[in-house]
């Protein structure tokens, strides 16, 4: 199910079928062009503020007390920085630098679709979470790791198996 707009205050009220196999993914390039995927990514940007001065990188001077917005989460404990209005990427060796006032980033993800049924319809990834499954996630939906970067397609049979037998031990 699928709702018609961004807003998860919505109930989903959209029939959404998908394609079996099909590998709903940023990086899969091949299903984006046929099912015109497109993906969304709001986030609050958090305050990280200074607790001594330092270097960041080796020309970006920081005062205590500074603020560095904390924009968005990249993957492998790598995100995206605000300094002085321009972005940089980051890691985790910052927070030795800084306190964080506003606690946990939060992040909603969607995906707009095209259905089998040929309707559009945005999904809330959030919705596909069920923790009391022992996957963690809703009946149909599997979880997997790319063979490499940036490189992804719709799953065969086999990988849909092994996938299966990984997620049951």
């Amino acid at each position: 199910m699928g709702r018609a707009e961004m807003n998860k205050d919505l109930a989903p009220n959209i029939k959404c079928p998908m394609p079996y196999l099909a590998v709903i993914h940023p990086w899969n390039k091949a299903r984006i062009k046929t099912d015109d995927l497109q993906f969304y990514s709001f986030t609050k940007i958090q305050q990280l503020v200074a607790i001594k001065d330092f270097m960041y990188e080796e020309n970006v001077p920081i005062k205590k007390g500074e603020v560095i917005e904390y924009l968005h989460y990249d993957s492998e404990g790598d995100f995206t920085v605000r300094i002085k209005g321009k972005e940089y990427d980051s890691g985790q060796f910052l927070f030795d630098y800084v306190r964080d006032d506003d606690g946990e980033s939060q992040e909603d993800d969607w995906v707009q679709v095209t259905c089998l049924n040929g309707k559009r319809a945005y999904l809330y990834l959030g919705d596909l979470i069920d923790e009391d499954k022992d996957t963690g996630l809703v009946e149909g939906v599997l979880s997997f790791t790319p063979d490499s970067y940036d490189v992804v397609h719709d799953l065969t049979e086999k990988e849909k198996s092994d996938l299966e037998r990984a997620a049951a031990s």
